[in-house]
């Protein structure tokens, strides 16, 4: 991932090795800047925190105007089971500190987790996202001031919050989309260009770890198939302008090639719609602009601004 510092560097993301490279304004790489293991985080015994987390920071999703990033929780408990909830974390370079700014609920099956031994070794592997397609989840974003917008797809609105204050939007009606072999056809295609996304834990270097990893990667079980489409899926759904507006994305039949965006303001109110290119998707946002990838037949991707 790729966060914009205020002073117009950027923060290049290494998750595995929980580290971010700095880029300057010219474009020109300077030093790293490991991530600290969490002191203030949520109890060790609560998800997403301690041996849970890995200790470090996974799941970034932005950056607020004072250079703080905001991440999430991995979705496996103290016990090695998945959780049904994730902390959305606050990490302040300057001070160093972190704090709990929300929580998250998870769908079932946010993450699965194979467990196994080998040479007296505890070896845990997961898989993140689960077997379930098009997943009904909270999603979350962080505007500019720090405040957390959450947008809820069961009902669909969305809830801003500032510490303890909530101010919740209005329910937005939608009409389900009925999911046909077409959909399903899409979803195992885009599937297939996708590795997994999992961790191995391996405490005695043994390899072992690796083959447990795989194995997980492997394991790419016929999906857990809903009968409709939530209004929005994947945390690249909700996106947030610098002036603390929230661009929703809609889920849409496969025949569907025209994305369509929801616009929302700081009340949580429907403000408008955009509607793009046909095989195109928002990328990012500039003073008034918007960032644009589009693709082509063969798959080659050009990048557009547009005013907005």
């Amino acid at each position: 991932a790729l966060l914009p510092l205020p002073d117009n560097g950027t923060l290049l993301f290494d998750m595995m090795n929980s580290r971010f490279l700095q880029l300057g304004s010219d474009g020109k790489p300077g030093a790293f800047l490991s991530t600290p293991a969490p002191r203030a985080a949520p109890d060790r015994r609560a998800p997403g925190s301690g041996f849970a987390n890995g200790g470090r920071i996974t799941g970034d999703r932005g950056m607020d105007a004072r250079g703080r990033i905001y991440f999430q929780g991995l979705p496996i408990g103290p016990d090695g089971q998945p959780a049904d909830s994730v902390p959305v974390m606050r990490w302040d370079r300057v001070a160093p500190t972190y704090d709990t700014v929300a929580w998250l609920r998870l769908p079932k099956n946010a993450a699965s987790v194979q467990t196994t031994r080998s040479g007296g070794q505890r070896i845990m592997a997961m898989r993140l996202g689960g077997n379930g397609a098009w997943p009904a989840a909270d999603q979350w974003q962080v505007a500019p001031d720090g405040r957390i917008a959450i947008v809820s797809p069961e009902p669909y609105r969305v809830t801003w919050l500032r510490g303890s204050s909530r101010t919740t939007g209005p329910t937005i009606p939608y009409t389900p989309l009925r999911v046909t072999d077409a959909e399903k056809q899409e979803f195992l295609d885009q599937r297939a260009r996708q590795r997994p996304v999992a961790i191995a834990v391996d405490g005695g270097g043994s390899g072992a770890a690796n083959r447990a990893l795989a194995a997980s990667q492997a394991a790419q079980e016929e999906p857990e198939w809903p009968e409709t489409l939530p209004p929005f899926t994947g945390p690249n759904s909700v996106l947030m302008t610098p002036e603390g507006d929230v661009w929703v994305l809609r889920t849409r039949k496969a025949s569907d090639k025209t994305p369509t965006y929801d616009l929302f303001d700081a009340a949580g109110k429907l403000t408008g719609k955009v509607t793009l290119r046909p095989n195109s998707r928002v990328v990012g946002f500039g003073k008034g602009t918007v960032y644009v990838a589009r693709a082509d037949e063969d798959d080659l991707e050009y990048l557009e601004r547009y005013r907005r």
